[in-house]
């Protein structure tokens, strides 16, 4: 008789066409609260200094109007080109909200500093949180949308 080994988190989110686990648990809680989540709807074209790339935000959140609110963008891992990546994007869509969720906002930017990625967030002037399972989403957020 064999056992199958239970489905990681992040093989239960792949299955569901997200890339992590994180993403997943964010959407299916905002969604249990009946907020209209897409995940990865829109690309935003935006320049590197020298390079045109495109950026596929995690989160977008709408009203019931189907007005966009916000973006949530995900982070597990916030690297030296993912915090680029964000002021540049943030710059060239100043009429669009990018928020960041993290899986641990009190974590370092690199093993040598001494700034957290909440810091980090405050100083670039990103409204952000950190993910629990217990709330997901700051209640905030939430109500944030039919402001």
């Amino acid at each position: 008789m064999s056992t199958k080994k239970p489905l990681s988190k992040r093989q239960v989110a792949l299955k569901y066409g997200f890339k992590s686990g994180l993403e997943h648990d964010v959407v299916d809680y905002l969604h249990s609260l009946g907020v209209d989540a897409r995940y990865e709807e829109l690309k935003y074209s935006f320049t590197q200094p020298e390079k045109k790339r495109t950026y596929t935000p995690d989160i977008f959140i709408y009203n019931k109007a189907g007005d966009l609110k916000y973006v949530i963008e995900t982070k597990g891992r916030f690297t030296t080109v993912d915090r680029q990546k964000m002021n540049w994007v943030s710059q060239q869509y100043p009429d669009v909200e990018f928020r960041l969720l993290f899986s641990n906002d009190n974590a370092k930017l690199s093993k040598s500093s001494k700034t957290t990625y909440a810091k980090w967030s405050e100083k670039a002037k990103f409204i952000f949180s950190k993910f629990t399972k217990k709330k997901p989403v700051p209640d905030d957020w939430i109500e944030d949308i039919e402001k």
